[in-house]
């Protein structure tokens, strides 16, 4: 049943317009038999899920150090500027 948690925390993010409101992860944890924590924990580990409400466009650009050599920084600068906009 745990093998399910991420799958079903994916489902109820598309159903809340892309964002997983607390009362989601706690029907996931309930029907996964885990403790709410647990799923909690899976959540906020995945970049993949947003727990607060996202706009109507989300980009995200790597930001580790292996990206960041390979020019993820010079990206992120050109989306900026680009599209004039900044980050958060």
């Amino acid at each position: 049943r745990q093998a399910a948690m991420i799958p079903l925390l994916d489902l109820a993010q598309r159903q809340h317009g892309g964002w997983l409101p607390l009362a989601a992860m706690d029907k996931v944890a309930q029907i996964c038999h885990v403790a709410p924590v647990r799923v909690y924990e899976v959540a906020s580990f995945y970049t993949m899920f947003n727990r607060t409400p996202v706009g109507k466009y989300f980009m995200q650009v790597c930001g580790t150090t292996p990206c960041m050599i390979c020019g993820s920084e010079e990206i992120m600068q050109t989306i900026q500027n680009h599209l004039g906009i900044k980050n958060g």
